[in-house]
């Protein structure tokens, strides 16, 4: 089994996940699992007080861990439009995963920070996915 890189990113900025060199151009090395944690706190901030600030994370895998090249993870909230009412806040995840040659993204969206760092930790930890039945997939290529 080849070695895994891991590396991150706390921005919207897409790479190109097939290079390499494009993944250490903008992300950063991945130490362990604590690095991710002043973002995830971050996250929760802007959730509890109703925040627009997304605090993107992004963390790449090269090469890929069970498929998985990218698990990305921002907090989403949406207003009515002309309205201070709420019509989506949650936090919100991409999974980018080849099955065979096949690309697909998987989305999901959860209120619970713990359940998000968990798929997080398992995946890079441990190489384990999340049950991706309630997940939305998407064909890419």
């Amino acid at each position: 089994m080849p070695a895994h890189n891991f590396s991150y990113r706390f921005d919207s900025i897409l790479v190109d996940f097939t290079d390499q060199e494009d993944i250490y151009k903008h992300n950063s090395p991945l130490n362990n699992t604590d690095d991710l944690e002043s973002q995830f706190n971050k996250m929760l901030f802007a959730y509890k007080n109703l925040l627009n600030e997304r605090a993107d994370l992004a963390v790449n895998a090269f090469p890929e861990v069970n498929g998985v090249a990218e698990l990305s993870v921002y907090h989403a909230l949406k207003r009515k439009l002309f309205s201070k009412a709420i019509k989506k806040h949650c936090f919100s995840l991409c999974m980018t995963r080849y099955e065979g040659d096949k690309l697909y993204l998987y989305f999901y969206d959860t209120q619970d920070i713990e359940k998000v760092k968990l798929f997080f930790v398992d995946w890079i930890r441990e190489g384990k996915l999340p049950d991706l039945s309630q997940w939305q997939r998407t064909f890419i290529a």
